[in-house]
């Protein structure tokens, strides 16, 4: 995709030209997404679109897919019936895609500059058009002695293996999909060689007839669950009190006029009575959409996401084990004064990476199991953690690998005090104690980094710094 770009970028202006326009990058993700897919999105963007191939790289946005379907959809209904949109009523987003189907439902809050409110929790399946092509190919493979063709699924989207001969046919029966409106029948081409059953009726010198009742068939599976999914989205908004006034289709299963009339026809059948619409390119909408978003057309312009420009993390004595502490460069095992354990000290596990994305709305929160031992002799015993923080590109595993000129490294302290009872657990000579340390990064608000020792919930030491 980098390459698409920045080959298009040199065909569409000048190499120079190419070199000084600033870039923005929107990344869609469906709604629903947290923290960890986000991460890994934006990863793959950064490793894709470097800074030697785009210099002018300015800033990165996210948008929710079924926003930006509806950002782009109400600016069309603008320009054609400005008086359609009435504030306070509630639209379901139906993003059918050739794998999932997602949806969504909004409520306007206003109408230009666009603003909505999320009232339901975003629903979605793999009910999307591959069901129809999964359904096709069953049929055909029942008809047939011969056709080397694979049911096998790949990955989570609705997805499947296409062979060879699976991609001819599928080729020549998207038009058909594609066109269908509930009456037409369409004669296939079947390639040379492909024995059809005797009994199998419609089929004559190579050509299969496919009668609108079987292509109907071909869309059950998909048409079902989407009207479903449209209905529990609906349903869940009336639960909460709100009113579902229209239903915005886009994706690229939507510009099937059958399955846009069946919806219809669902949505007339409706005691709510909805309109139900899309955009006159519905393939496009989502990217056109997040295209309008980050340019602040229509909709207030998003904030931008941020780098993590350092390495956080922790470090704490392990148990020592030859597998994973031992060889060669490593240090050898240290006898704890506490409970005698042989201990690999300073190993450090790092809780947000270089380079990780920092989100504008909601700061990266990870959190880290400790087990830390006291001394069992009365004493006030302390037990010490330390916070990592560096900006080297590749994170060690040791704390003695992080210069403490260059890298910061404040201990935090936890006494056995400030423990409560039912939290220690006595051990012979000494007392352990189950703990969190929790690391937050953000940018929004006072110091970027946080990081808390808790137990039970409440916070035993603190420690803050900026980015």
């Amino acid at each position: 995709m980098s390459r698409i770009v920045n080959v298009t970028l040199k065909e569409k202006s000048s190499a120079l030209i190419a070199g000084e326009i600033p870039l923005d990058i929107a990344l869609t993700h469906p709604a629903e997404w947290g923290y960890e897919p986000l991460n890994r999105l934006y990863r793959a963007a950064m490793g894709a679109f470097h800074k030697q191939m785009f210099p002018t790289l300015r800033n990165v946005y996210f948008v929710p897919e079924p926003e930006a379907c509806a950002l782009f959809t109400v600016q069309q209904l603008i320009r054609s019936k400005e008086d359609s949109l009435i504030p306070g009523e509630c639209f379901v987003i139906c993003d059918a895609g050739g794998g999932t189907v997602d949806l969504a439902t909004y409520r306007i809050d206003k109408i230009n500059p666009l603003e909505i409110s999320r009232v339901s929790p975003g629903t979605g399946a793999n009910c999307g058009a591959t069901l129809i092509d999964r359904a096709f190919v069953r049929w055909l493979k029942s008809i047939t002695t011969n056709l080397n063709i694979l049911d096998d699924e790949v990955g989570t989207g609705g997805h499947f293996l296409l062979t060879p001969e699976r991609k001819t046919l599928l080729n020549r029966f998207d038009p058909f999909k594609h066109q269908f409106t509930g009456g037409e029948t369409n004669i296939l081409t079947l390639a040379s060689g492909i024995q059809v059953k005797p009994e199998t009726p419609g089929f004559k010198n190579g050509l299969l007839t496919i009668d609108p009742d079987r292509m109907k068939g071909f869309f059950d599976e998909s048409l079902n669950g989407t009207l479903r999914l449209i209905a529990k989205q609906v349903e869940g908004a009336t639960v909460r009190g709100e009113v579902v006034t229209k239903v915005f289709m886009s994706g690229g299963l939507s510009q099937s006029e059958y399955l846009f009339r069946r919806v219809q026809d669902w949505a007339r059948n409706n005691p709510s009575e909805m309109e139900v619409t899309r955009p006159e390119e519905c393939w496009t909408a989502v990217t056109q959409g997040s295209v309008l978003r980050v340019m602040g057309l229509g909709a207030s312009q998003p904030t931008a996401a941020k780098e993590c420009p350092r390495h956080y993390g922790i470090a704490a004595s392990e148990i020592w084990s030859q597998w994973r502490h031992g060889g060669k460069d490593k240090k050898k095992p240290i006898k704890d004064q506490v409970h005698g354990r042989k201990m690999a000290v300073g190993q450090i596990t790092w809780l947000v990476r270089k380079g990780d994305v920092i989100l504008p709305d909601k700061p990266i929160k990870m959190i880290q199991p400790v087990t830390c031992a006291f001394k069992d002799d009365g004493s006030s015993s302390t037990a010490r953690i330390t916070f990592c923080a560096t900006t080297m590109a590749e994170a060690p595993t040791t704390l003695n690998q992080l210069p403490e000129v260059s890298n910061e490294l404040p201990v935090l302290e936890v006494k056995l005090d400030d423990l409560p009872s039912s939290y220690r657990k006595k051990r012979s000579g000494y007392i352990k104690a189950l703990m969190d340390v929790e690391i937050r990064v953000g940018y929004n608000n006072g110091k970027g980094v946080q990081v808390r020792v808790l137990c039970d919930g409440r916070e035993k030491a603190e420690y803050s710094t900026n980015l």
